[in-house]
């Protein structure tokens, strides 16, 4: 029966071409009832339709989400077709706009439980999601369903965005939640609550009885996410940062910093110390000053030793580095408690209000801009998402009772010529750490749903504008080879690893993080010269575990969008004057490990410094690293060749390019003095500047 007052809409699939030559598409939409007339009544009242999620929150991601030939573009016009009872003729699986997304964007987590969402679409092409992954960890449901997001008027942009914690209904829910007779959830609701015999016997009002809004395992309770939740409660701080004594030539300096954590919501600062100096209180260490103060866990890889019964107990707190980068581009290695590199915040001299001062060396020679950062997360005991209370009234003995909450990596500016602090002089913005959180809502948060699962860093370092610190031009994986048949090491700079990561459609080898065996790889991972498809593999031991990134990671956006990361379009100038080291620099060989080829180019290369011992001894060491003599990628090349990795690719940056590639296809090996003394010169703007024939503003600018 045709029910008039229901709300009803009209929509259009519009593309055309404007007076620019551009094409130009949209989906415009119009809501409306039907009056006693016969006549449509505009629906402006947003209670009276229906906005679960606004697609402005989709291109967050996804650029400009397009399907069907790239015609539809708003999940508005999507949900017109997409309604409930729309099913795939060839897989059977249901394609309600609801399910269908869930099941996309939890591809990779059904696979792992024994489904397979595949749909066939154009021309009976199968598409298969079983690899997709969620950046954002698929419990973050607001990632999507938002609110209170609000338009220039102040009217919410998705007026149902958060049904998802108000409305329980199973043919939501259910596309992510497995409901087989050997699954949890069949035990806990068939078995034990004895509500049917399968979900399809259920309601959706027996699912609100329990999970419907303000009940004890309401969706929102369900699906808290601690690590990203009680982000809210911490902020990093520096509060100041004082030069008392200027660098020279010759001379190193000292800096003083004077940092906290926070709670944003009340200003007070946390007690850095808590829970330091074990289970007898008899560990301890000094402060800056040399006054004895309890020890805290000395490295953020807080899971790396067992929590057993005779160790100490979680820090909260210890685990927060306050590094210097300078001009001399140095870093000293993670982990250490080297004074000169870095200090653990908790080791400064504390004042009432819980301020920490440090101070740090500032290496003879440093000049102009240097940055001060703090890094951190804080180990809080895992809490039970329905009832807000420690999983375990003992301390933590496992991972899975600890929650790693990233706190926002702080930094601050200093001149080291003024001692002006902020600086007075800018420094040039390339990324925009708010548009690493489109699509990953906070760096540092675990990926994969389950309690206890690892986030890169333990969300320890969590701000995309300061990887550069660690991941300077010199980190090469020491226990990580390339892809391509050559015998050096992945480059792990910050420019070059984020590019390789999210590049992989664009590659011809895997990016990988513990790979070192060398060889030829495809991208899934198999060696194919020598044609012996072995699979990447840590020979040495040194890694837990191989990461291919480049099967591992989709890009969900237009990757020659460069926009998406970037701002003030600083990816049409590549200004860097240091390349990409492409020789781990490990000054020794332990107990078997850095057996791969990197260690013979260190050798050969002369950046060893008075070696002593052997490989074939495992007891090589380095008295130091010659930086200026590592093998490295030179500064455009390393960039582009992250994701242009192909040998003619490679060819064509050294033979019209002038590029370097360490030693690679018989070339001359150059390193990072020959770039220093200019016996490099890249030349690759002459095709590819802005503007010129080959300009990289067109190929990656977008309309």
């Amino acid at each position: 029966t045709f029910e008039p007052n229901r709300t009803h809409r009209i929509a259009i699939q519009l593309s055309y071409t404007n007076a620019a030559g551009a094409t130009v598409r949209a989906n415009p939409y119009f809501d409306f009832t039907v009056d006693s007339s016969g006549k449509s009544v505009a629906v402006t009242d947003a209670t009276k339709t229906r906005k679960v999620v606004d697609i402005a929150t989709c291109n967050g991601c996804h650029d400009n989400l397009a399907f069907h030939g790239g015609g539809r573009i708003d999940t508005q016009y999507c949900v017109m077709c997409h309604n409930p009872g729309t099913t795939d003729a060839n897989s059977g699986n249901v394609l309600t706009m609801s399910t269908m997304t869930h099941k996309i964007h939890a591809g990779r987590l059904l696979h792992q439980q024994g489904e397979d969402y595949v749909i066939w679409g154009f021309r009976d092409s199968k598409h298969d999601y079983t690899e997709v992954g969620f950046p954002a960890n698929v419990r973050n449901c607001a990632r999507c369903h938002d609110g209170s997001k609000k338009d220039a008027a102040g009217n919410p942009l998705a007026a149902q965005g958060d049904n998802w914690k108000k409305v329980a209904a199973k043919e939501t829910c259910l596309t992510c939640h497995q409901t087989g007779s050997t699954t949890r959830w069949f035990e806990v609701h068939v078995t034990n609550l004895k509500l049917g015999t399968s979900a399809a016997d259920m309601t959706n009002a027996t699912c609100a009885s329990c999970h419907g809004e303000g009940k004890s395992w309401s969706p929102d309770k369900a699906h808290f996410l601690q690590e990203l939740e009680n982000t809210k409660l911490y902020e990093g701080k520096i509060v100041s940062a004082t030069l008392t004594t200027p660098p020279t030539a010759t001379t190193a300096g000292k800096l003083t910093v004077k940092v906290a954590v926070v709670n944003p919501a009340t200003g007070s600062a946390y007690n850095l110390r808590e829970g330091c100096g074990g289970l007898t209180g008899t560990r301890t260490t000094t402060d800056s000053a040399g006054t004895t103060i309890p020890r805290c866990y000395d490295s953020y890889r807080w899971y790396v030793n067992p929590l057993s019964a005779t160790n100490q107990p979680q820090d909260k707190f210890g685990a927060f580095q306050v590094y210097l980068s300078t001009n001399l581009f140095e870093q000293a290695t993670d982990d250490t408690t080297d004074l000169s590199a870095n200090l653990h915040a908790y080791r400064g001299v504390v004042d009432a209000s819980n301020n920490y001062t440090i101070t740090l060396n500032v290496p003879a020679g440093a000049k102009g801009n240097a940055r001060v950062v703090m890094v951190g997360s804080v180990a809080e005991r895992r809490l039970d998402p329905f009832t807000n209370q420690p999983v375990s009234a003992a301390r933590p003995t496992t991972h899975e009772e600890l929650a790693y909450v990233p706190v926002k990596n702080a930094m601050l500016e200093v001149n080291l010529d003024t001692g002006a602090s902020p600086s007075n002089i800018a420094r040039r913005k390339i990324v925009s750490n708010d548009r690493c959180n489109d699509c990953h809502a906070v760096l540092g948060i675990p990926m994969k749903p389950g309690f206890g699962e690892h986030a890169f860093h333990s969300g320890v370092r969590n701000n995309g504008e300061n990887c550069e610190v660690c991941h300077s031009w010199s980190r090469a994986g020491s226990y990580t080879v390339m892809t391509d048949g050559t015998d050096f090491n992945e480059s792990w700079e910050a420019t070059r690893m984020i590019h390789g990561i999210h590049g992989g459609t664009r590659r011809t080898y895997p990016f990988t993080h513990g790979n070192d065996l060398q060889g030829v790889f495809n991208k899934a991972g198999f060696r194919i010269e020598p044609n012996d498809l072995k699979p990447l593999q840590s020979q040495s031991g040194q890694a837990s575990e191989v990461l291919n990134f480049t099967t591992e990671v989709a890009y969900p956006g237009i990757l020659a969008n460069c926009n998406n990361c970037h701002v003030n379009d600083s990816w049409k100038q590549n200004l860097a004057v240091l390349g990409n080291a492409i020789v781990g620099t490990s000054t020794s060989v332990r107990n078997g490990r850095f057996t791969n080829p990197g260690i013979n180019q260190l050798l050969s290369s002369g950046a060893c410094v008075n070696p002593t011992g052997s490989i074939a001894t495992l007891d090589l060491s380095c008295g130091s690293i010659d930086t200026s003599k590592l093998p490295v990628i030179s500064p455009k090349a390393a960039a582009c060749s992250a994701c242009h990795d192909s040998q003619g690719a490679r060819t064509h940056m050294i033979s019209i390019g002038g590029a370097i590639f360490g030693g690679w296809g018989g070339t001359a090996t150059k390193n990072q003095g020959d770039i220093n003394a200019g016996r490099v010169l890249e030349t690759c703007d002459g095709c590819h500047a802005p503007g010129a024939f080959k300009g990289i503003d067109a190929a990656h600018g977008l309309n």
